[in-house]
């Protein structure tokens, strides 16, 4: 093998750095403005959920980056997830720079003359302002514009799309309310379908085992992370919260269909406006959160 040769197998590849990154590092330089100094991949651990991903997203945002002061820990978590996880979704990581990208124009003041909008934010620009889209029009937007992303300004009307119930630990063997079921979701007005197993292990996860669980008395359904890489990233939010702390869950913003069943038959489907997907890797303290229909983590 050639020396030339040699040196392009062992080049590392190299990413473009969108530009408003580079404005960041800029006004950061003014000692009038608040304390916030550039993460290094130490200040970045916390947000990882698999080795190498603080590395990696301070590769792809560059030196010396910081972080919009406005931006809460699970929106900064979301990002490095978009951005350095390698099981992430196509366009994820434009979605995590548009949405680094929405909290540095929050502070920048850009966003102060349409409070009560939502944005559009697409390829790291404003693009423009209007009001709530219905389910349909937002998934023609992103499979219009991947990665793009559309929020309102107003910081509670923010919360409010992605808020969700406090979690209810209840552990399997102190209740006699859980049924072992096996459970079928899909889009609403699709056919295409993930199902889940009594026991389920996510490959992606390094063979996490959940499993699949029925409890009446709880408020909504929570499911692996593999619904969203199977069926596809439209119709989830783009920011995540708190649940089962310090892990997090994605909310549905279409409706989607769940029936449960055994080996032999299956439920009629039945359409819900309260799903919810953990995090990628959610972490060992996740298990046993009650839900209407729910895969929960379970030991291994």
């Amino acid at each position: 093998m050639s020396a030339s040769n040699e040196k392009k197998k062992g080049k590392k590849s190299v990413f473009k750095i969108p530009k408003f990154l580079k404005n960041i590092r800029k006004k950061a330089s003014n000692p009038s403005e608040i304390p916030n100094p550039p993460e290094t991949v130490d200040s970045l651990l916390k947000y990882e959920t698999k080795p190498g991903q603080a590395q990696k997203f301070l590769d792809r945002v560059g030196p010396d980056f910081r972080w919009p002061v406005s931006m809460i820990e699970p929106d900064r978590a979301t990002a490095v997830f978009y951005i350095a996880d390698d099981s992430a979704c196509e366009y994820d990581d434009e979605t995590g720079f548009n949405l680094i990208c929405f909290f540095d124009n929050f502070d920048n003041g850009t966003f102060d003359e349409h409070k009560d909008s939502w944005v559009l934010i697409y390829k790291q620009e404003v693009k423009k302002y209007g009001s709530e889209l219905s389910s349909k029009e937002m998934e023609d937007l992103e499979n219009e514009m991947p990665g793009a992303i559309y929020l309102p300004i107003d910081e509670e009307r923010r919360e409010d799309l992605v808020k969700v119930a406090p979690a209810r630990t209840v552990h399997a063997q102190r209740t006699g309310n859980e049924h072992m079921v096996r459970i079928q979701v899909r889009k609403l007005g699709t056919t295409n379908s993930v199902i889940f197993d009594y026991n389920f292990r996510d490959p992606v996860e390094g063979n996490k085992l959940y499993r699949s669980i029925i409890d009446s008395g709880a408020p909504e359904t929570i499911l692996p992370y593999h619904v969203r890489s199977a069926l596809g990233k439209q119709g989830w939010s783009v920011t995540s919260r708190g649940y089962g702390e310090p892990s997090r869950v994605f909310t549905a913003l279409i409706s989607f269909e769940l029936a449960i069943g055994d080996n032999n038959t299956w439920s009629k489907w039945v359409r819900t406006n309260t799903l919810r997907i953990w995090q990628r890797d959610p972490g060992s303290w996740v298990r046993y959160i009650r839900s209407i229909f729910l895969c929960t983590p379970a030991e291994s």
